[in-house]
């Protein structure tokens, strides 16, 4: 049965989202009503919005930061690949109640997809390890050689690295660098060199210490073919970009693949991508064809056939 009903986004600030456009435009494209709107929520609103939610006519919301664990807590079901990164981006309600699923990964392959940053045994500095960062990861573990997580909090990346290395789909070496002394900044000034991919899953200037300080981290170092992923977009230059000097990919490409295989779990239809591309472009005033379209991406992680 085809969803029907009011959708959502949900985060701690979600007045500038892009997804009503793309999502309410996916809606009309296959004959439903464009009910997708956006809710900035306080983080004491949100378990009294998501217990509301079903009773309000809510069909189906994307979750987004800082509430992504919180999602996968709250959700009476939760698919094996939330079960694997303690993380939900999407709910979709039902008879069954909520269920909670994942699409991030889908986006994120997209993305690195689309710019041939994807390929066997590379070497991945992923910045952050609170929701996107668990997605992002549960994505690299099954094809990169090696990801070194930095993050401010030094025992979040190693619950991080723990459970993608308990994955059986894992084939990646995990390492948290964590800023004791002087001399760990040399190692990590080597890692940075071998890196052939940044990931910033975090989206601040401050992301490691050293010893109750807050660290610089080595740009210079940075291999300068290394290519750099944001995942937040926008028009302004992302913070990876300030940080590097360089030109870093935004999350435009994630964010509609992620939202296409979330729009497919809701209607069980296929998504309109172009509508949603279009739509998406017409909203950060930027040429469609700026937003790469990567279809077998959708379902690659989150299967879109996963049913209730």
């Amino acid at each position: 049965m085809f969803a029907t009903g009011r959708f959502a986004v949900v985060g701690a600030d979600v007045s500038g989202s892009a997804s009503p456009a793309m999502q309410n435009a996916a809606l009309q494209a296959v004959g439903l009503p464009p009910t997708y709107e956006a809710r900035s929520l306080l983080a004491s609103e949100l378990p009294v919005f998501l217990r509301r939610a079903p009773a309000e006519g809510f069909r189906g919301l994307n979750v987004t930061a800082p509430y992504k664990l919180v999602a996968c807590d709250m959700a009476k079901f939760c698919s094996p690949l939330v079960q694997a990164t303690g993380a939900a981006n999407t709910w979709r309600i039902g008879q069954r109640g909520a269920e909670a699923f994942n699409t991030d990964p889908d986006g994120l392959w997209a993305m690195l997809t689309s710019c041939g940053a994807h390929s066997e045994g590379q070497r991945v500095i992923l910045l952050g390890a609170g929701g996107a960062a668990r997605a992002a990861a549960h994505a690299l573990g099954q094809w990169a050689e090696g990801v070194l997580v930095v993050n401010r909090t030094a025992a979040h990346a190693r619950a991080l690295c723990a459970s993608q290395m308990l994955h059986p789909a894992n084939r990646a070496r995990w390492q948290v660098l964590q800023l004791q002394h002087p001399g760990d900044v040399t190692a990590l000034e080597e890692a940075f060199a071998d890196a052939a991919l940044v990931i910033d899953a975090v989206g601040i200037r401050s992301v490691a210490r050293c010893a109750g300080q807050e660290a610089r981290l080595p740009w210079r170092a940075l291999d300068q073919r290394a290519e750099l992923f944001d995942l937040s977009y926008g028009g302004a230059p992302s913070p990876l970009s300030i940080w590097t000097g360089r030109a870093a990919f935004d999350g435009a490409t994630m964010l509609l693949h992620q939202g296409a295989a979330a729009f497919e779990l809701w209607t069980e239809r296929t998504a309109p991508l172009e509508v949603m591309r279009d739509a998406l472009a017409a909203r950060l005033a930027r040429p469609a064809n700026s937003i790469p379209m990567v279809p077998g991406a959708i379902g690659r992680f989150e299967p879109r056939l996963t049913r209730g």
